[in-house]
C-alpha cells in the first residue's frame, strides 16, 4: 500500500512539472519581422521551413532576410530560435581556442626564455638588440594572448546568436585588445630578426637598408595598432555599440585587416629575401657572415626554410582576411564583420532567400521561462 501511494505521488508530481521541463520554443516565439521571411513557419527540423538553400549553410540561408527585415538584436534572436526549432547543431570551438592559446604561449615562452638565458651566460654572442626586441615582442604578444583567451572564455568560437548581450560585448572587447597587441607584436618579431641581421652582415649599404626596414616595421606596427584602437568614434563603441544603433561610426574592419595582411606579406618577403640575396651575392664581403664556420649554403638553407614558413603562414592569414572582408569570420568564429556595419543591412535584399524565414521575437522575451529555453541567446529589447 505504501509503495502504491508513493508511486502515485511521484507520478502526480511528475506530471505537474512535466510540461515545464519540456517547454519548447515554437515558431510563434519568432519575431514578427522574421516570420515574414517564411512562407510556412517551421514546427520542427523536418518542416519545409527548415530546409536549407542548396549549397548554403544555416546562417547563409536565414541571415540575409532576418538582417534585412529586423534589427541586429532581433535578427540574432530569430536565428537562435530558428536554430532550436530546426535542431541545428551548435558550433562551439571556444575551448579549442583557449587550449591552443595556452599551448602556443607556453611553448613560445619556453623557447624565448631559453634563448635569453643562453645569451645571458655570454654564449652565442651575448645579449644584443635582437634579444631585447624579441623580449619586448613577447610582452606585446602576451597582450594579444590575454585578449584571445578571454575572447574564447566569453564565447569566441561559438555561434553569435547563442550568446547574450553581455557576453557579446566582452568578446568584442577581448578581440579589440588582442588585435592591438597582435599588430605591435607582429612588427616586433620582424624587428628582432632585422636586428639579428645587423650582427651578421657587415656591409654599410646593407646595414642602412636594414635600419630603413626596421623603421618601416615600427611605423607599420604603430600605425595599424592605432587604426585598430581608433577605428570607432568613440573607441569604446567597438564593443558598447556593436549594433551601431546609437549612431556611432566605425571604419571597416575588413579594410584594416586586408591592408595589414598585404603589407605584412610584403614585409615578410623583404625581410627574409634580403638576407638570402645578401648571403648569396656578398659572401666575401667584410663582416661576420664571411666566417667560414657558417658556410653560405647553410645560411641559404636556413633563410630559405624561413621564407617557406612565412609563405605558409601568410597563406593562412590571406585566407582569413578573405573571410573577414565579405563573408565575415566563419565558421567557428563568433561574429561576421558585415553585421557590424549597418549599411550591410540596407544592401541585402529579401530576394536573396529562395524562401522566406521565421517569426517574431518580442513575444519570446516577454516570458522568462523562454529565455532559458533559448540557450542564453538574444532577446529583443
Amino acid at each position: 500500500m505504501f509503495f502504491t501511494r508513493s508511486l502515485n505521488l511521484v507520478l502526480s508530481f511528475g506530471f505537474c512539472i512535466f510540461p515545464t521541463v519540456l517547454a519548447q520554443v515554437t515558431a510563434q516565439d519568432l519575431p514578427a519581422c522574421a516570420q515574414k521571411c517564411f512562407t510556412t513557419l517551421p514546427s520542427n527540423s523536418f518542416s519545409p521551413g527548415c530546409s536549407l538553400t542548396p549549397g548554403s549553410n544555416f546562417e547563409d540561408t536565414f541571415s540575409p532576410c532576418f538582417y534585412t527585415r529586423c534589427s541586429t538584436r532581433v535578427a540574432l534572436s530569430a536565428l537562435n530560435i530558428t536554430s532550436i526549432i530546426c535542431d541545428e547543431p551548435v558550433r562551439d570551438i571556444s575551448q579549442a581556442i583557449r587550449i591552443y592559446v595556452i599551448i602556443a604561449t607556453v611553448v613560445a615562452s619556453v623557447v624565448i626564455g631559453l634563448r635569453v638565458l643562453v645569451k645571458i651566460k655570454g654564449l652565442a654572442g651575448g645579449i644584443g638588440l635582437d634579444d631585447w626586441a624579441i623580449v619586448v615582442s613577447v610582452g606585446l604578444t602576451m597582450i594579444a594572448t590575454v585578449g584571445q583567451f578571454l575572447g574564447g572564455w566569453y564565447g569566441l568560437g561559438r555561434d553569435e546568436w547563442k550568446l547574450d548581450e553581455n557576453a557579446h560585448r566582452w568578446v568584442l572587447k577581448s578581440f579589440y585588445v588582442a588585435a592591438i597587441g597582435y599588430k605591435l607584436a607582429n612588427s616586433g618579431c620582424r624587428v628582432s630578426l632585422l636586428c639579428f641581421y645587423l650582427r651578421i652582415f657587415g656591409t654599410s649599404a646593407f646595414r642602412r637598408a636594414v635600419v630603413a626596414l626596421i623603421s618601416l616595421n615600427v611605423a607599420l606596427g604603430i600605425t595599424f595598432a592605432l587604426a585598430d584602437a581608433l577605428q570607432c568614434r568613440p573607441p569604446a563603441a567597438f564593443w558598447k555599440d556593436w549594433t551601431r544603433e546609437q549612431g556611432s561610426h566605425c571604419a571597416s574592419l575588413g579594410a584594416i585587416s586586408w591592408s595589414h595582411a598585404i603589407l605584412n606579406i610584403i614585409m615578410d618577403i623583404a625581410t627574409l629575401g634580403m638576407a638570402v640575396w645578401m648571403n648569396h651575392n656578398c659572401f666575401h664581403c667584410p663582416g661576420p657572415v664571411s666566417d667560414p664556420v657558417i658556410p653560405s649554403p647553410q645560411l641559404d638553407l636556413e633563410f630559405g626554410a624561413g621564407l617557406v614558413l612565412v609563405w605558409d603562414r601568410d597563406a593562412g592569414r590571406f585566407g582569413l582576411r578573405m573571410l573577414t572582408s565579405d563573408e565575415g569570420l566563419e565558421p567557428g568564429f563568433l561574429w561576421r564583420e558585415k553585421e557590424w556595419e549597418p549599411e550591410y543591412i540596407h544592401r541585402v535584399s529579401p530576394s536573396t532567400l529562395t524562401r522566406p524565414t521565421a517569426a517574431t521575437i518580442h513575444s519570446s522575451c516577454d516570458h522568462s521561462s523562454h529565455k532559458q529555453d533559448f540557450g542564453g541567446g538574444f532577446c529583443a529589447r
